[in-house]
């Protein structure tokens, strides 16, 4: 089979959906190859060493296929957020007080000795433990892109992206936060994004819908916020969302740069904010290990009907150019 400029069928359709899918292009599947489909099979061939031509025939869709195959090998790329461990203990540095502090891992029973930043730290490193053991329990690979002291975001970008670019694996980056910084104004649980329907769109709403199976959620706020160029939070006493962007919030640095991937349309990238340690009501109710419990469940289960949906894309793709 050769596919080339001014082919008109469902082959060249076929491959326009294994060039959104796989380098993240951005083609209108129409079955026409014109120039632009032209090109990203020339980004193709130069990012996989194939001769440039810009024409598909027996290597270019041998690479296709190994590609593919790669791609059924799914990773969470799982970053715990803010926090660091020191000496084997829960740890991170009160901005309040100034000074290193050790935490023996007990959830937290009195909250007027702990300032925020201290239990968003240590609290964050909580649940990414739990859901890092839950992840691997289900058989699914979890690669941490912290690490134990609280390294620089666009450093967990870089992280997760190699092993991308060494693997070609498929996934989902999920950072994970609660959160000490609102000024006592937002609660509940928020799943970020960064744009409209897309692929870390997609997995953020099949993450809020587990969540919004669990009756201990039901009195918790459960909304996810598609950012389109400026971070967000919910304002509950305004009902609205208002934009933090002269803020101190840099943790959206994450996901935007997980989106700008060519791995964009296979490995989503989602940012989770459970609960927030400025809001009392908040920070007593999601210290508790039996919602935590619950959460981190709701989590897992939605990362494998990720992976299962994946799957399911990959084998139909794979199934397009099956015989060699």
């Amino acid at each position: 089979m050769i596919l080339k400029l001014g082919n008109k069928n469902e082959s060249v359709k076929h491959l326009q959906e294994i060039l959104n899918f796989l380098q993240g292009s951005n083609l209108l599947v129409d079955g026409h190859f014109g120039d632009k489909t032209k090109t990203e099979v020339v980004l193709f061939q130069k990012t996989n060493g194939l001769s440039i031509d810009g024409v598909i025939g027996r290597n270019s869709l041998r690479t296709v296929r190994e590609l593919l195959q790669k791609a059924y090998n799914f990773v969470v790329f799982l970053d715990e957020g803010h926090g660091s461990i020191y000496k084997g203990r829960y740890s991170t540095f009160d901005k309040y007080r100034g000074k290193f502090k050790e935490f023996e891992g007990v959830l937290f029973k009195h909250w007027d000795e702990y300032p925020n930043m201290f239990c968003e730290g240590v609290f964050n490193r909580i649940v990414g433990t739990k859901l890092e053991t839950a992840i691997k329990k289900q058989g699914i690979q979890v690669v941490k892109v912290g690490r134990d002291w609280d390294n620089k975001l666009e450093n967990r970008v870089y992280l997760a992206e190699r092993h991308i670019h060494q693997t070609d694996c498929s996934g989902l980056f999920l950072s994970q936060h609660s959160n000490a910084g609102s000024g006592g104004i937002a609660e509940g649980i928020i799943a970020f994004t960064t744009r409209g329907e897309n692929y870390s769109d997609e997995c953020s709403q099949h993450i809020l819908s587990e969540l919004d199976k669990k009756d201990v959620f039901k009195r918790m706020w459960l909304h996810t916020r598609i950012n389109r160029a400026l971070p967000y939070v919910w304002n509950k006493n305004r009902k609205d969302y208002f934009d933090t962007s002269s803020d101190h919030e840099r943790n959206f640095r994450v996901i935007f740069g997980m989106d700008q991937q060519p791995s964009r349309n296979r490995v989503g990238a989602v940012l989770m904010e459970y609960g927030f340690f400025d809001n009392l009501k908040d920070a007593k109710f999601i210290s508790r290990e039996d919602v935590i419990n619950e959460y981190v469940d709701a989590l897992t289960k939605a990362i494998v009907t990720i992976q299962d949906n994946v799957n399911r894309k990959i084998s139909i793709l794979a199934n397009y150019f099956k015989t060699p």
